[in-house]
């Protein structure tokens, strides 16, 4: 198990944009992040 995680956390790079979404409702949101976590934008409405 620990391994696992060591590995996908070392296939961040610096040039790696992590995008989460919400998809549980009807208008879903997205939030951009660094490989550093840092936001790049307030989160995002889409539908």
């Amino acid at each position: 198990m620990k391994y696992h995680n060591v590995r996908k956390l070392k296939a961040i790079a610096p040039n790696t944009l992590i995008v989460g979404v919400d998809i549980a409702e009807k208008i879903r949101w997205a939030r951009f992040i660094d490989y550093r976590g840092f936001k790049y934008c307030d989160r995002r409405l889409f539908i």
